[in-house]
């Protein structure tokens, strides 16, 4: 059950830092100003239900550095402001593994 939460959060996430590619790519020239993007989704479970105050942990590969967020009652959560880069997600709640 957690191995299909966190694939779902992965796919989310990776869909997320494809279109933020594909934005920065075709953007005008003045738009390379952009040096941060976010990795967003909602937690749900293998029913769709969302799953709120759940833990994401993000993880940079190259860096090591971590940072966490908590999804809201509707299941949504944005980490701001990360470096281009690879990612580890990681999600947990209470009651799942």
């Amino acid at each position: 059950m957690r191995k299909n939460l966190r694939n779902r959060v992965l796919a989310t996430s990776l869909v997320a830092m494809f279109s933020f590619l594909v934005v920065t790519c075709c953007a005008p020239l003045f738009a390379q100003t952009l040096t941060t993007g976010a990795i967003s989704g909602t937690v749900t479970d293998p029913t769709g239900a969302v799953v709120p105050n759940a833990t994401i942990t993000v993880t940079s590969i190259t860096t090591g550095a971590v940072r966490t967020t908590h999804s809201g009652t509707n299941g949504q959560f944005t980490l701001p402001q990360l470096n281009p880069g690879e990612y580890r997600v990681k999600v947990a709640a209470e009651g799942f593994r």
